[in-house]
């Protein structure tokens, strides 16, 4: 069963109400446009013939922004092409209120028709954008209104031109005087061509001035930056302005007056952004308009350069406010982009697990610094940024600053650190150069090595301790068995100069001496290689791990293979694997007072899985990390092949320690490379759901 509104007829009624509301929209739309057509245009032609003439638009000093057309192309571009209706209406609202005739009617209706729906096709093309946010904005703008208005033109010359061929004696005589020569015949006269050229101008300037204005008032206050305090003094002055383009000025004051309007453009461009610029630079431009129209101000003469002077200011600041809100767009989003680059660099620097922090090259200051040096560190963050870099050295040496410079980029240092509570940590230091603030620093990388070193120097203590066991073993056993074989031999070699036969008890020795020697290597060789014996066979070593841990006072070991691939672990993570068996299973007798310890090996052509589970106590409910060397070991050598190591505390009681290979047939071929060279990051991870896990 369906709900109201969803699906069915209750979808369908939805459906309907919004197209309801666009065809709405659209008439509403239509409408709009054809009366702001139909009102503008004769009211421009009035305030023209108010300059002095019964037929403005063929007057030579006609200089008239058609707003009209403006209109046209910004309500199409910015509400849709198909509300051209409302351009149709609205061409021939004005062209009837302006007595024009029949045919002047029908081709002027199609050319401003057309020559809208063609700028607006262009501009699409071209990805103009109307918030004139690029510097080719302007340009795209200006190049389409140029190519529309030539079309509007040359429709607009041939339907006069159809006129005067049709129908000659019924022409205006304006219209003869342009359409028709000397001898009464229609002609592409030279006045045509003037009026078409003046025309061209008005529908170019009218879509270049009125377009910005209409996607100012669409955007609203988003396209309009208000700055109160300025607002006033622009206003002022720019009422002064319009005042002084009126009053009775010499010709050489247009000059002044261009300088002035410029710098009111440019202000309100770079304080007040497009909206208002918009209509601050069609403001004067109709100004300047009508002021040459009524022949007031520094133009009243009307001098023969008078047009082209007023025509090159108003193009001059149209093009200029638009070039200057573009060039400040991109100045603002390149800041953006760079905001929001410097705020990913920052909250990556801020995530970051390493310490890292910011120190001024030549004091050694310390600028900024990230949430693992503060934790690690242990200090607050405003005690670890008025810090110096040598503040943290627990034993400062002489020209640590120096070493601590720019000198020292290419290369890692160790020092000796201490943090806020006292404790000493080794840490590698590696810088490079940055630039913070508009300034040069160092950034500087700190990677606490103090388990790294401490893993070190047992592992070196170790080697020394298992080199001098080994020499024992060979100087105390494998040795003075040798040396008792050789005087043995030595003394039946004088019986045999004498001519005495070797009796069964002299070679019962000799066999007895071996058999010891035999047991002493066999010995010496499980300590180098725990697979000696088995032949590289990891199921086989781990199957006599109860016989070596049989003793009094240790747990039962029980030990599972299933194994069914014959090659699944490689030959150089096999004794890595048997040793990490081995220091488990000596951690749960060590720490955990285990009752059983089971060991389970499980080999499949897809991945090789070691468990080593005991039932002891399991883990510290403390929570307390561990740092024992057994549980390093372990991770170090998981890390050293490969594996992926987790030490875990069971429900049941007891601890299990899992090693799983890397998947595939031979696993753990790529596991070459010792512990500190691969480190912790080569997949061995150690969850202790809370707990810490014991180590010898």
């Amino acid at each position: 069963m369906q709900r109201p509104g969803t699906g069915g007829e209750g979808g369908a009624a939805v459906e309907r109400a919004g197209r309801g509301r666009s065809r709405r929209q659209w008439a509403w739309d239509s409408l709009a446009i054809a009366a702001g057509m139909a009102t503008i245009g004769p009211l421009e032609l009035y305030v023209a013939a108010l300059g002095g003439t019964d037929a403005p638009s063929f007057a030579e000093w006609l200089l008239l922004p058609w707003v009209p057309f403006g209109v046209a192309v910004g309500a199409l571009l910015l509400r849709g092409l198909d509300r051209w209706p409302g351009v149709v209406a609205g061409s021939l609202g004005y062209f009837v209120l302006a007595g024009a005739a029949r045919p002047q009617i029908v081709f002027g209706i199609a050319a401003d028709t057309l020559a809208a729906l063609a700028i607006c096709v262009l501009l699409r093309a071209w990805r103009f954008n109307p918030a004139i946010e690029r510097w080719r904005d302007p340009l795209l703008l200006w190049a389409a209104a140029a190519v529309g208005a030539l079309g509007d033109v040359c429709i607009h010359a041939v339907g006069l031109l159809a006129s005067a061929w049709f129908d000659p004696t019924h022409l205006y005589p304006t219209y003869a005087h342009v359409a028709l020569g000397a001898s009464g015949h229609v002609t592409l006269s030279l006045p045509l061509l003037q009026v078409a050229a003046r025309w061209w101008l008005n529908w170019l300037a009218g879509v270049a001035l009125v377009l910005p204005c209409l996607y100012a008032l669409s955007a609203g206050r988003r396209h309009l930056e208000v700055r109160l305090p300025e607002l006033p003094a622009l206003l002022f002055v720019m009422l002064g302005w319009m005042f002084a383009m009126f009053a009775p000025l010499p010709w050489a004051g247009r000059l002044s007056l261009a300088l002035v309007g410029l710098l009111l453009v440019a202000w309100s461009a770079i304080r007040f952004g497009a909206g208002l610029t918009a209509f601050m630079t069609l403001v004067m431009a109709f100004t300047t308009s009508v002021s040459y129209m009524f022949g007031r101000g520094p133009l009243h003469a009307r001098p023969a350069d008078a047009l082209a002077d007023a025509w090159a200011f108003i193009i001059m600041i149209a093009a200029l406010g638009q070039v200057i809100i573009a060039l400040l767009a991109e100045r603002d989003a390149a800041a953006r982009r760079q905001a929001a680059s410097e705020e990913r660099y920052r909250s990556l620097f801020e995530s970051n697990p390493q310490p890292l922090w910011v120190q001024d090259p030549t004091s050694l200051r310390i600028l900024m610094a990230n949430e693992a040096a503060i934790r690690h560190y242990g200090y607050a963050r405003e005690e670890f940024t008025a810090l110096h870099a040598t503040d943290l050295e627990a034993q400062p040496r002489p020209g640590a600053a120096r070493d601590a410079g720019p000198a020292s980029v290419a290369g890692v240092r160790e020092h000796l650190h201490r943090t806020r509570d006292g404790a000493l940590i080794s840490v590698e230091l590696q810088s490079h150069p940055i630039e913070f603030d508009g300034r040069d620093a160092l950034l500087v990388f700190s990677y606490d090595v103090t388990d790294r070193n401490r893993l070190r120097s047992a592992f070196i203590g170790a080697t020394d301790r298992a080199a001098r066991q080994l020499g024992q073993e060979l100087h105390d056993g494998l040795g003075q068995d040798l040396v008792g074989l050789s005087m043995i031999i030595r003394a039946q070699e004088a019986k045999a100069v004498r001519g005495v036969a070797p009796d069964a008890a002299f070679l019962g020795r000799i066999d007895g001496i071996a058999q010891r020697a035999v047991r002493a290597c066999r010995n010496i060789a499980h300590g180098l290689s725990a697979l000696v014996e088995t032949q590289g066979d990891l199921g086989s070593a781990l199957r006599r791990l109860p016989d070596r841990f049989a003793s009094e006072g240790m747990p039962r070991l029980s030990v599972e293979i299933e194994d069914q691939a014959e090659r699944a672990i490689a030959d150089a993570a096999r004794d890595h694997a048997y040793r990490i068996c081995q220091e488990a299973i000596t951690n749960a007798a060590k720490h955990a007072r285990a009752r059983r310890i089971d060991v389970r090996l499980a080999v499949t052509d897809a991945r090789a899985v070691l468990t080593v589970r005991d039932y002891g106590v399991g883990l510290p409910a403390d929570g307390a990390r561990g740092a024992g060397l057994g549980l390093s070991s372990m991770q170090h050598r998981a890390a050293a092949i490969g594996a992926h190591l987790t030490v875990t505390s069971r429900r049941d009681g007891g601890t299990e320690v899992r090693v799983e290979f890397p998947e595939g047939p031979a696993a753990c071929e790529g596991g070459r490379g010792s512990a500190e060279d691969r480190g912790a990051a080569a997949g061995t991870e150690v969850p202790i759901s809370g707990l810490t896990p014991r180590s010898g």
